[in-house]
């Protein structure tokens, strides 16, 4: 859901991929693969910040490329917000940072050259004739973005499931690099939708949008948003510092007032000071603990 001009609500459609099956992905296999990516990773928004320094500093018959294919990606993924192209931005990220990659090699499709692993891959092809010192620098940063987008796809796969009532959940994790002036931000987000049966014995399902932000001076603040099929919505912030719930606690019925004017008349906002209770049981605790 993007707020347009106005008093209006876009809601962007995302292409949700279909489930693995578990017979597709070993669980053995999975914790190897975290094992080796965990310590590795390296947030996205970081990741770009540095890569985008050591593109200006690239000495070499492929400098130019490399500053080519670097600032293709800055523009591809990264997020501006309040711009007209932030949900087209986000849907890129969603779409093309790499969760759909081996599950279209495994179903023989060419690699999208848009695809953030596919860049990944021109970037260290080129970074191969760098000079030493340079290429060592374009690897570990290569590795690094690639291990975290392995790391959060492993995530997500391994918190999808059926449920022997027909319920579910599909879970999508990633980062969304914030550009704010000259920097970059990174922004953590869970997407999850669950399914089940009513008391009526229909079916229903809840989404919910899951942000983390590590502010220099707040300290961290994770909001969730949950959205029904009625389209009634509920908003849960949970803050670090107690000071940082009391400000933004204040400011509720303002934050509330603009969720009306988006549509949501049916709104709820709540503020607690602490961590949100799920992530103590997810991997996605793991990713913001390597993070901070």
């Amino acid at each position: 859901m993007q707020k347009t001009a106005g008093s209006e609500a876009q809601i962007i459609k995302l292409q949700t991929p279909p489930l693995q099956q578990s017979s597709a992905l070993e669980k053995p296999a999975i914790q190897e693969t975290l094992r080796n990516s965990l310590p590795n990773q390296v947030p996205v928004a970081d990741a770009f910040s540095q890569l985008a320094q050591a593109a200006a500093r690239a000495e070499g018959t492929q400098a130019a490329q490399i500053s080519t294919v670097v600032r293709s990606m800055l523009q591809l993924f990264g997020v501006r917000p309040g711009s007209n192209d932030a949900p087209t931005q986000i849907k890129q990220n969603i779409e093309l940072g790499g969760f759909n990659t081996e599950r279209n090699l495994s179903k023989g499709q060419a690699p999208n050259p848009q695809d953030m692993k596919s860049q990944l891959q021109q970037l260290q092809n080129m970074a191969d004739k760098l000079p030493e010192e340079q290429r060592e620098r374009f690897e570990q940063l290569l590795r690094g973005l690639h291990s975290r987008v392995t790391s959060q796809q492993l995530g997500s796969l391994q918190q999808w499931r059926e449920l022997p009532d027909g319920g579910f959940e599909r879970v999508l994790q990633l980062d969304l690099p914030i550009k704010q002036g000259d920097k970059w931000e990174n922004l953590e987000l869970r997407l999850s939708r669950e399914g089940g049966s009513n008391a009526a014995g229909e079916m229903v399902s809840v989404w919910r949008v899951r942000l983390h932000f590590d502010l220099e001076e707040q300290g961290g603040v994770d909001a969730e948003i949950r959205l029904t099929d009625d389209h009634e919505i509920s908003t849960l912030f949970w803050c670090d510092q107690p000071e940082t719930a009391d400000k933004l606690r204040a400011r509720s019925e303002e934050f509330a007032e603009r969720l009306r004017n988006c549509g949501f008349s049916n709104s709820e906002v709540q503020w607690h000071q602490g961590t949100p209770p799920e992530q103590k049981q997810t991997i996605h605790k793991q990713l913001v603990d390597l993070h901070t």
